[in-house]
């Protein structure tokens, strides 16, 4: 028997597959290797006071400690200096803050990954006394489902400003490729004045590579949280819509895990979601291998759209409240009028 050298056994080697075959291959092999070249990245950044709102870190300007960001999955602290190291992971598309009481942001709460050209992830903020105190007003939108500018727009804008809201939750449903790229343009917290965060409905999973793509390169992340006066909020994303998303439940119920990990156990939970998670007691998200009982972590209300109406429940044993509103250009299926909702939440969650 005749011994083959390395590099002539392994031009047989090839010779046997099918050029098909080997660029099929060489495929999988690269995306393994992007994937483990994302999961052994480090993100750093620093998490900042914007004193001149340039969007800059500066270096007169200090960082901010204490605050929580994530890469999707891990999440961890920023030190004293307001500096963090994530690992990332194999799905590492944004990295993304957690929000402080009293501030908000000058730019955006995410960075998709690859965006900057330094491959530093540094996050401004600016004191807002809206976000701090003892209790903090929000509205709620909800299937607005337009890409037309209506009257609508000017009243949430005009009343939030009056009313010392602190921020804005659509809940989901912007609806399709025409009124996502508009909201995204129209409906923006510098159109309105006030942080405005986004959720996304089943009408806004729509076709590309996959369901949520067109979302993300509009809105960031389907899921993060923020926290504002006494509270700790949470958007998760709607479970399925009309395209398939390419996160699961288990990865969102992972990341929440991590996310309330780092929550003081006192601070009441708000969760927004285009649709009710249940109409029970017991509000358990449950994935196919992993679940997470949210009463055991200070649930206080789950709000929600989806359904066109006005809904309002307290739950007398565990005192949760399920909210729901109606459209506000439209009305709802129940006759109620087009509307926003007005919400205070104070430590004991949703304000009488």
């Amino acid at each position: 028997m005749t011994a083959l050298s390395g590099s002539r056994f392994n031009r047989l080697l090839l010779f046997k597959f099918t050029h098909k075959q080997t660029m099929r291959i060489l495929a999988i092999l690269f995306f393994y290797l992007s994937f483990v070249g994302i999961a052994n990245a480090q993100f750093k950044g620093k998490v900042f006071l914007d004193k001149n709102k340039n969007k800059l870190a500066d270096t007169s300007e200090p960082g901010i400690a204490n605050v929580a960001v994530s890469d999707g999955q891990n999440v961890l602290s920023t030190d004293k200096e307001g500096s963090f190291n994530l690992p990332g992971h194999s799905k590492t598309r944004f990295i993304f803050i957690t929000i402080p009481a009293g501030y908000k942001l000058t730019d955006k709460h995410y960075i998709k990954v690859g965006e900057t050209t330094d491959k530093v992830y540094n996050f401004g903020l600016v004191e807002d006394p809206t976000s701090a105190g003892t209790s903090v007003k929000m509205l709620q939108i909800t299937d607005t489902e337009t890409d037309k500018y209506n009257d609508w727009i000017v009243n949430v804008k005009n009343y939030a400003k009056k009313q010392g809201i602190s921020f804005i939750v659509h809940t989901g449903d912007i609806c399709y490729e025409k009124g996502l790229n508009f909201h995204a343009n129209q409906i923006t917290s510098e159109t309105l004045g006030k942080q405005i965060f986004y959720c996304i409905g089943n009408h806004d999973l729509v076709k590309g590579a996959y369901g949520e793509e067109l979302f993300e390169n509009l809105f960031g992340p389907v899921y993060y949280s923020f926290d504002a006066g006494p509270a700790h909020f949470i958007v998760t994303p709607m479970r399925s819509g009309d395209f398939q998303p390419s996160y699961t439940v288990d990865e969102v119920i992972s990341w929440m895990k991590n996310d309330l990990a780092a929550v003081d156990k006192n601070k009441p939970v708000i969760i927004f979601n285009h649709d009710l998670l249940t109409y029970n007691d017991q509000f358990i998200l449950k994935g196919k291998n992993d679940s997470i009982n949210l009463n055991d972590n200070n649930l206080k209300a789950w709000v929600y759209g989806h359904w066109h109406n006005n809904f309002v429940r307290k739950s007398e044993k565990t005192g949760i409240h399920y909210i729901s509103s109606a459209p506000p250009d439209k009305g709802g299926i129940d006759n109620s009028a087009g509307q926003f909702l007005s919400i205070e939440i104070d430590k004991n969650g949703v304000k009488k």
